[in-house]
């Protein structure tokens, strides 16, 4: 969850205003593929932000990769 780190919504709302994008979380929730593919989800301006069937090209890719459970490709193909 973004800003799971904070513990107030007034305190995500600051956060949003001030335009701070949330902290990765560990490397066991999001991996190096996953926060690059958030982090072009987040670029500013938002014209530089993927569409969607970049995204989801991205995603396939990272299920394609993916070594944590037996069910990524499946879902893919």
């Amino acid at each position: 969850m973004p800003y799971h780190y904070l513990r107030t919504d007034a305190q995500v709302v600051m956060e949003l205003h001030q335009g701070v994008k949330p902290r990765r979380p560990a490397p066991s929730f999001v991996d190096d593929g996953q926060w690059s593919l958030i982090q072009r989800c987040w670029t500013d301006p938002p014209s530089g932000r993927p569409d969607i069937w970049d995204v989801r090209e991205a995603v396939q890719d990272l299920m394609r990769k993916c070594t944590k459970c037996e069910n990524c490709v499946a879902v893919v193909e």
